[in-house]
């Protein structure tokens, strides 16, 4: 009896200690995580498509000028996190610390992904910086085709709805220009999955579309490819294309672009917010960038403060004021989230049951000596390896997916893990499990964004 007593009493002093170093280490981390945001190191600047595209040549152009020309203390850096159309890079975004460390720099992308319905968030998400341009829109078709016009155009889809073949990337800018067209004059048109510029322009000439979008630069790179073209969504006529008349002229009250933004995460300092803005205006103003933006066809815009939110309402309103048309059959990624981890917790009821069945269930032989069954000698290895699979996969699909960091994310998946492998059976044990797998995410997390500026979910 004084022999167990010590032994508790001695896991108990060993107990408190592992505590307050798990106590100490997190403090540690968070003071570390916030003297981080106060340091020169540079600021992330998450481009959510490829490299040499358009947003990221524009972003790049920015930073290196900021830099350059010493606009701001700290060095812009470029991470391009391309995927499900922005959504997996502006989900990173908004997982970020608001910590001044990390911004988005996303386009109208950030209203079209919420109201197409591929993500459940938008604007609203993010604390808005600046816009810094905007492009405009070209309504063409190929030079074959018998439409003429605009107006003519709109009357061949409202008179035989869902005839025209319209070409546009699902869910992106251009497909809900072609959405506010329908909106105002009644038209309908048979929507295409065609991808990006290029595609479709390859789409129009091989008469497997009859219309499309562009933006001003697309078309005057393709136009001597076989483009015409019908309208340009602006309030007057650009000064690139002065031939081409507006969708206004035409009877149709319809203005449209891209307007290129920067977003920072949820509740990121205003301090830190007008610095990055004043930044980026001073950036605007430079003969660099003027030659760049009027190079890309790319308006001259700067908005930042309420003049910018404001202008985001109005093309937000518009946006929900279009009719909800019936989407192609597209990936439900949290719904294969939500199998998946239905799934992954089906299997850990199952591990639980059978580890318990495998510990008390014994059989006698002939000896009258207790043996484990014979199915499997010992099956907890094979039975807790299949677990970690699934909690691994769950992982992975819940970063991709979820609307939860990786911090979050890594500690749940920690403690099932924790359980999985070592299913302690006295409280203390739980909570030290529980602590270090709180802790364990919080300090990679600070040690590969602050210290070795690699990104994560």
């Amino acid at each position: 009896m004084k022999s167990e007593k010590t032994a508790q009493n001695s896991g108990k002093a060993k107990t408190v200690p592992v505590i307050l170093t798990i106590c100490l280490l997190a403090g540690v981390i968070a003071a570390l995580s916030f003297l981080g945001g106060q340091t020169g190191k540079p600021i992330k600047v998450i481009v959510p498509f490829g490299e040499g595209g358009g947003s990221d040549t524009f972003a790049r152009a920015v930073a290196r000028i900021i830099e350059d020309q010493g606009f701001f203390p700290r060095k812009f850096v470029i991470y391009n996190v391309e995927g499900a159309g922005g959504t997996v890079g502006s989900r990173r975004a908004m997982n970020a610390l608001p910590d001044g460390n990390t911004i988005l720099f996303l386009h109208e992308g950030i209203l079209t992904a919420k109201y197409s319905g591929k993500v459940l968030y938008g604007p609203e998400a993010f604390e808005p910086i600046a816009a810094t341009g905007e492009v405009g829109a070209i309504i063409a078709v190929h030079t074959d085709s018998e439409i003429q016009s605009l107006s003519k155009l709109l009357e061949k889809a409202k008179t035989d709805p869902d005839t025209v073949t319209f070409g546009a990337n699902i869910g992106a800018p251009s497909y809900f220009w072609a959405r506010l067209l329908e909106h105002e004059s009644g038209a309908r048109f048979r929507y295409v999955q065609a991808g990006g510029g290029s595609a479709r322009l390859g789409e129009l000439k091989g008469k497997h579309l009859e219309v499309s979008a562009f933006s001003v630069a697309e078309y005057l790179s393709f136009q001597s490819e076989g483009l015409r073209a019908l309208a340009f969504l602006g309030k007057e006529r650009h000064p690139a294309l002065p031939e081409v008349p507006t969708a206004i002229e035409q009877g149709c009250d319809v203005t449209a672009g891209n307007i290129q933004a920067w977003w920072a995460p949820k509740d990121t300092p205003d301090a830190v917010i007008v610095q990055i803005a004043h930044a980026l205006h001073q950036a605007m103003q430079t003969p660099e960038m003027i030659e760049f933006l009027d190079k890309n066809q790319i308006d001259p815009v700067f908005l930042t403060g309420h003049a910018f939110a404001k202008e985001i309402a109005r093309r937000e309103t518009a946006m929900a004021g279009l009719e909800k048309l019936e989407m192609p059959d597209l990936p439900n990624l949290p719904g294969i989230f939500a199998i998946i981890a239905g799934v992954a917790g089906l299997v850990g009821i199952g591990i639980s049951i059978q580890q318990g069945w495998f510990a008390t269930r014994t059989r006698s032989d002939r000896n009258g000596e207790t043996k484990q069954p014979g199915w499997f000698a010992d099956p907890t290895g094979l039975i807790r390896g299949t677990g970690l699979l699934f909690l691994a996969v769950t992982m992975v699909a819940a970063l991709q997916t979820s609307p939860f960091g990786f911090k979050i994310v890594a500690a749940v998946f920690l403690m099932f893990a924790f359980r999985l492998l070592n299913p302690a059976r006295q409280l203390r044990d739980r909570v030290i499990s529980i602590l270090v797998a709180l802790a364990i995410p919080f300090f990679c997390h600070w040690l590969f964004t602050s210290v070795l500026t690699v990104d994560l979910p």
